[in-house]
């Protein structure tokens, strides 16, 4: 049992798969057994895919009322008890679920923003995006801002537009203010939204992080994961900017490294060099090094022979008539 994807757009049937899709007490079918584009419009009260008789995909809307199918009174029984719970379900997600939003104050539009980069995977609790949502708006029972800022927003309720989309209302949680107007020329990829939009996809993990991630927090904050999430969780929730960045840099950048012992890698992510493997490089050649509290990082064959007291799997010399180093 899924709800809707989107609902006004091409809908793939795949092969081997018959599709049913109800408009206005009306039902449509296609029990051929190629694959094509069929075409579901936004008046579509829900569809229906069923694979080789056996595997039921019912998509529907949070207003869709009774599935009538020609399946018979069993199966409509059973599906349209499943549509109940999943839209209970959903009313209460939606309601609880925390989005980034931009504000533009000169046009007075909300939109939703999402990092170029990915805005969902299964490691998350829920997607940050609402595909099947063309518009957005803050809800009339919230002030709306001054001055163009990012918004974090849950769902409160979501209506039906005239071209027959879905439109958002917004429940404001906290606002970020931009601290220079001028930062505002990308309404794709701003460096300060990026940033919130990461720190929000941290905050909603599935799992508590670990490994490097962990290490980090523990080193840099001296605290360990959960009291890291419950203070980035307060401060997205306060719209503190410099504190979010904060958070931002605990976990995007290396710790302090300075005293670390490493091994020379094969390369990044990749198993150390061979002790017997020799290397004969320039000066300026990088190489991928692992420390011993996890950070990697590439560095020259100069770098990593002024250091070489700090390195476990290689000794070095220096070739003055070729002007190269040998790592043995």
């Amino acid at each position: 049992m899924k709800k809707l994807d989107k609902f006004g757009t091409d809908f793939t049937k795949y092969e081997n798969w018959k599709i049913y899709w109800c408009i206005d007490g009306q039902i449509l079918k296609d029990e051929t057994s190629e694959k094509k584009e069929i075409l579901i419009v936004p008046e579509t009260q829900w569809v229906i895919k069923v694979h080789e008789n056996t595997l039921f995909r019912v998509i529907v809307t949070e207003y869709t009322k009774t599935v009538q199918t020609s399946f018979g009174d069993e199966m409509n029984k059973i599906i349209n008890q499943k549509v109940k719970e999943a839209q209970k379900e959903y009313q209460k997600r939606k309601r609880t679920e925390k989005r980034l939003y931009f504000y533009d104050a000169e046009k007075f539009r909300l939109s939703l923003y999402t990092n170029a980069t990915s805005f969902y995977n299964e490691e998350s609790q829920y997607r940050l995006d609402r595909p099947f949502t063309w518009y957005q708006s803050v809800d009339k029972r919230y002030p709306t801002p001054d001055e163009n800022s990012f918004i974090l927003g849950k769902v409160r309720r979501t209506i039906g537009t005239k071209d027959g989309k879905l439109m958002d209302f917004i429940e404001p949680v906290a606002e970020f203010k931009l601290e220079d107007e001028n930062d505002w020329d990308c309404p794709y990829d701003n460096w300060l939204g990026n940033i919130i939009f990461e720190m929000l996809r941290f905050s909603i993990l599935k799992e508590e992080p670990t490994g490097l991630t962990a290490s980090r927090i523990q080193n840099k904050m001296q605290c360990n994961t959960q009291e890291f999430l419950k203070m980035l969780n307060t401060a997205l929730k306060a719209g503190d900017v410099e504190k979010v960045k904060e958070f931002y840099d605990v976990i995007h950048t290396l710790q302090d490294c300075s005293n670390e012992k490493f091994q020379i890698l094969k390369g990044l992510l990749e198993d150390s060099v061979e002790k017997e493997k020799e290397l004969c490089c320039y000066a300026t050649t990088e190489f991928w090094i692992k420390y011993e509290n996890g950070e990697q990082e590439e560095k020259p064959a100069s770098w990593i022979a002024e250091n070489i007291s700090r390195c476990t799997n290689k000794e070095v010399t220096y070739l003055e008539k070729v002007q190269k180093y040998r790592f043995f």
